[in-house]
């Protein structure tokens, strides 16, 4: 038994919220956990286990058992997923592809029992349309559409991803001081000391296993006691000091003999071996990490909005009520137009036009109904009294159902006008002057190898990749999110200004924005050259002027400042925000072109 799909591409990630709220509205599941409604929604803002539980109903939706009737989503469901149960199609912006429209109406055509049953209900799939109604008809109709053509598949062939596994991509820094040789090169200098040297050959093998317990013990006490030097001293290269490498050593010491109490250890037994790990991690930690300040920040000031009065602006709303039948047309040669009759499908009017207009507008995130009912009631009433010129009260009333979403619409689009907010500022917390780098996850198929930074494959695998050959990068493997990036850390390895970079993990920065500071802003790279740091973000070029990449630069904007002035006192770089269009970066292209074509914050109109 298969349960029909419907199949909704919304308009963006803020239309989210607003429609599937409608939509929950009208086809509510049993009880109050969303988890049981029939409507799911997938987006790229979701994650953590919304995200993984979203994806697990994705993977379920031929199952019998699976309840939901209704998937939504905004450009998250490319190629590679593909369902046999889609018979409803509603695509509520314009596709910006033709091989996207065809990838989504190939969906729908996919047969639920691998055969046609030559029951139409079952056969069919409905592609509900508007302005773009006509040119899917068309599409249909040309001799070279997906529609139009059949491909021969070899049954043999079967393309399995296997399973995933969740892999840890380590700092370089780590790398070293964890490495089993590290601890190898501790324990003989140990055993070269006269405490030890003089051991028989009847007690190597007790006294050897005793070192080695000593040798890890010492490397990661020293590797922990370096990385938090950030709270002892003021600038990033004051842990080379001697006097700090004095404390550093003081506290090994006195921390590893009283660690082994019964192997009776004294401090000039231990200064060797201490100082050997002193010297290592203190390097490591220089070599291969970049001086990320030690800071938060976030937004202080409480953000006030609202909209103004005004009054609504009524010309070109000018409609008649008109017949609720719907026309479909058969997507194939010689297919039949038929009529859809309204009554089977109609629907009980459970509240008032008003009521109903209102609704639609206050799915916005900003439109706070405790706060603007009066307006928006004001601005429906002022609608409907224009209706009244022309049509009688019950054709206005009926224009108001039948235009409902329309008439919110344009009234919203009017209130955003009239709107206003507060500039959100931003405050940095105290700083240290460098951070520990964070070890970084990612997920990959298991009997997928790692690939080398520059082996060549199809953009559209990278994502889904593990790559390593860095000799530049804070840490010993990475993913890219897309190409462009994948590219730009080919250029880092590549331009001989850099001398390190790295991709953060999520919470190497305490970096919030917008409304509340309730997000935190992960940037995509840190580059450090000879006099400068860089914080640096590639992005699609038709998002650059997009809210959240403008809230996202406020913030990181007011990250650089904070650390710039703090290291202007404390002999530490400069910290420059760049935001690059993804068209800027190829292959070819020297670091210094990119920073010198970056998109300017005029351009982002911030």
């Amino acid at each position: 038994m298969l349960s029909p799909l419907n199949f909704t591409r919304k308009v963006n990630k803020e239309h989210p919220e607003s429609y599937t709220r409608k939509v929950w509205l009208k086809f509510p599941g049993p009880g109050k956990n969303l988890n049981t409604h029939k409507v799911m929604e997938i987006n790229s803002a979701q994650r953590g286990a919304e995200k993984d539980e979203n994806i697990e109903q994705l993977l379920s939706l031929e199952n019998p058992e699976n309840k939901i009737e209704i998937v939504i989503h905004v450009n998250m469901l490319k190629e590679g997923w593909d369902v046999t149960n889609l018979y409803t199609i509603i695509p509520l912006r314009a596709s910006a592809s033709e091989t996207l429209t065809e990838q989504t109406i190939g969906r729908g055509l996919r047969l639920p029992y691998g055969e046609r049953t030559g029951v139409d209900e079952v056969d069919r799939l409905s592609i509900v349309s508007h302005d773009k109604y006509e040119a899917i008809i068309n599409l249909a109709n040309d001799p070279e559409s997906l529609v139009r053509k059949v491909y021969y598949i070899d049954e043999t062939e079967t393309q399995t991803e296997g399973p995933k596994e969740t892999i840890e991509m380590p700092t370089t820094y780590d790398h070293i001081v964890e490495d089993v040789s590290f601890t190898e090169q501790l324990a003989m200098t140990l055993m070269e000391t006269p405490t030890y040297s003089v051991t028989t050959e009847q007690e190597k093998p007790k006294v050897e296993e005793q070192v080695k317990e000593v040798a890890q013990f010492v490397a990661s006490y020293t590797s922990k006691s370096v990385t938090e030097l950030n709270r002892q001293v003021k600038t990033f290269n004051a842990v080379k000091d001697p006097e700090i490498r004095e404390t550093i050593h003081k506290t090994v010491v006195a921390e590893t003999i009283r660690q082994f109490p019964h192997m009776n250890l004294q401090p000039e037994t231990l200064t060797s071996v201490v100082e050997k790990a002193i010297e290592t991690c203190v390097q490591a930690l220089t070599d291969c990490i970049i001086p990320i300040p030690q800071t938060v920040v976030q937004p202080f000031n409480e953000v006030k909005q609202g909209f103004v009065d005004f009054d609504l602006e009524t010309r070109s709303m000018n409609w008649h009520p008109s017949s609720q039948s719907m026309v479909g047309t058969e997507l194939r040669e010689g297919g039949e137009t038929f009529e859809h009759n309204p009554e089977i499908a109609a629907t009980t009017r459970v509240d008032s036009a008003e009521n109903e207009i209102v609704r639609h507008i206050i799915v916005h995130e900003n439109v706070d109904y405790s706060a603007c009912a009066d307006l928006l009631y004001k601005l429906v009433g002022e609608a409907k009294a224009h209706f009244c010129t022309y049509l009688s009260e019950e054709d206005a009333v009926e224009v108001m159902y039948q235009r409902q979403t329309t008439i919110a619409d344009l009234i919203y689009s009017q209130m955003m006008q009239h709107f206003y907010t507060n500039e959100v500022k931003y405050r940095a917390t105290e700083m240290r002057p460098f951070s520990r780098i964070e070890t970084g996850f990612g997920g990959k198929i298991k009997s997928d190898e790692i690939y080398d930074l520059r082996a060549t494959m199809p953009a559209s695998e990278v994502r889904s990749k593990v790559f390593n050959g860095f000799k530049k990068a804070c840490h010993t493997l990475y993913k890219f999110d897309s190409d462009t990036e994948r590219k730009f850390a080919i250029i880092l390895e590549n331009d001989k200004t850099v001398n390190k970079w790295m991709r953060p993990s999520p919470k190497q920065f305490n970096i919030y924005y917008g409304p509340g500071g309730m997000n935190r802003y992960e940037p995509d790279f840190i580059v450090e050259t000879d006099n400068d740091i860089f914080m640096i973000e590639t992005k699609a070029n038709n998002e650059l002027k997009s809210k959240d990449v403008i809230e996202k630069a406020k913030a990181a904007r007011e990250y650089c400042k904070a650390v710039s002035e703090w290291n202007a006192e404390n002999e530490g770089k400069p910290w420059t925000y760049v935001l690059i269009s993804h068209d800027e970066v190829r292959l070819n292209s020297s670091f210094k072109y990119l920073i010198d074509n970056r998109v300017q914050y005029e351009q982002m109109e911030m």
